[in-house]
């Protein structure tokens, strides 16, 4: 095992609430105030109100090349954690040991300077670093041209839109080799262009031994970046597993995972869901399906006003956002109503068993003319997929991926090794 390059062992980080501030008093309010206080006019602030916990026993080790995901809702205490790690705040409790040169881009523009140019704050950002002047040197060009700021490199930064210093500051945590680049929910601000520039990079920096520490809500992101996943949930960690299990469980925990969503009919509108489960093949509704049983999506709508030519569509969904399929009832070729008079109405979609993989999956169903119509009417609803395969024969073990369908394979013999032997020699002669 390589050696670690974080350790954190009980690590707590605690903020005190803002206090209301008193207006002053005359001395007769506050010999009156102190008369009463063994009657229980003076109550001390009760040290959970005045304290809270970002951050509670976290614990846990990272190797060095290893990259994590973190992630969790808002106000979890990622951001808090990761500020800890970076020593841009003391731990109110435990410790947390870092081994090498950290990059960190927490905040857009992070330790720049505003009067400074792009060119300076370069240099300062390495020199901040720890690298030789002749290194930064050799990367000042790399980084300019990743950041696309040519033109503007002996610009102040404060002149700077967010993106260009967004463009900038990546350009510079990534390229100036940290051993450890930790990256918060930064790269929303770039467009989408830059972002997948972005995770290529991140991706990159992986692959040459170094560690990652990436927070996200871009659930497709982690999953394609990390190895590893922390989901914290109030300060503490809830799991700590490889990263398709933690996307699985967040996703899951910020879901209405309900059997049965139910919503009240909305006469104004011409069409209008009411009910939507996922269910087996009996017709029972349920969240957790195995991958070898069928899986039917089940939705209910009211139809207000007589609707014509309009077609029901279901989008399904991995966890992490990756859209696998979209269809609608006319697609397998079975009899759609050109027609539908006001009334209920039920259709229900059917996946056959052994085609999704094991995760957490989300599907939404939409009415309308065209997926984005007028009049359209949408509804989502969520459901987990067990693997029930059994790989004890397997020396392959579980498979990965988005679908578990089987593809055939076929293999033949084309030559034999001399004639593989004659062709490269003729090739090389040649």
């Amino acid at each position: 095992m390589s050696a670690p390059a974080i350790t954190a062992d009980g690590l707590g980080k605690r903020y005190r609430r803002g206090l209301q501030l008193q207006p002053y008093k005359t001395a007769r309010e506050s010999l009156v105030r102190l008369a009463r206080a063994p009657l229980g006019g003076l109550r001390p602030k009760r040290e959970d109100d005045r304290w809270f916990w970002a951050l509670r026993d976290i614990s846990f080790e990272l190797q060095q090349g290893e990259a994590l995901g973190v992630v969790g809702r808002n106000g979890a205490g990622k951001t808090t954690l990761l500020k800890v790690l970076s020593r841009i705040t003391r731990p109110s409790a435990g410790r947390a040991e870092v081994y090498g040169r950290v990059g960190t881009l927490l905040e857009v523009g992070t330790a720049f300077h505003p009067e400074l140019t792009g060119r300076e704050n370069i240099k300062l950002q390495g020199a901040i670093l720890g690298m030789p002047r002749g290194q930064i040197a050799r990367r000042f060009d790399e980084i300019v041209e990743f950041a696309e700021i040519g033109p503007f490199v002996d610009t102040p930064v404060k002149r700077y839109s967010s993106g260009m210093y967004m463009r900038l500051a990546f350009a510079v945590a990534a390229h100036l080799e940290p051993d450890i680049l930790i990256v918060d929910e930064v790269l929303a601000v770039g467009d989408a262009a830059f972002q997948r520039k972005c995770l290529g990079k991140l991706d990159e920096v992986g692959g040459e031994g170094r560690t990652v520490i990436f927070v996200s809500h871009n659930m497709a992101a982690v999953s394609q970046l990390c190895t590893r996943g922390l989901l914290i949930d109030q300060g503490r960690i809830a799991l700590d597993a490889p990263v398709d299990e933690v996307v699985d469980a967040y996703m899951l925990g910020v879901a209405d995972t309900a059997e049965e969503v139910v919503f009240d009919n909305d006469p104004d509108r011409p069409a209008c869901f009411v009910r939507l489960a996922a269910k087996t093949a009996d017709g029972r509704a349920t969240t957790r399906f195995g991958n070898d049983e069928p899986i039917v999506m089940e939705a209910e709508f009211q139809v207000n006003r007589r609707l014509v030519g309009d077609h029901v569509w279901l989008i399904l969904y991995r966890a992490d956002g990756l859209m696998l399929s979209k269809v609608n009832d006319d697609d397998a070729g079975g009899p759609v109503p050109e027609v539908r008079e006001p009334g209920r109405h039920v259709v229900r979609f059917t996946y056959p068993a052994h085609v999704l993989n094991e995760a957490a999956y989300q599907f939404r169903v939409v009415i309308g003319k065209r997926l984005k119509g007028e009049h359209d009417d949408r509804l989502s609803g969520y459901f987990d997929v067990e693997d029930m395969t059994d790989y004890s024969a397997s020396d392959f073990g579980k498979r990965n991926g988005a679908l578990l369908v089987p593809v055939p394979s076929h293999e033949e013999r084309v030559g034999d090794a001399g004639d593989v032997r004659d062709a490269a020699g003729q090739g090389a002669s040649a």
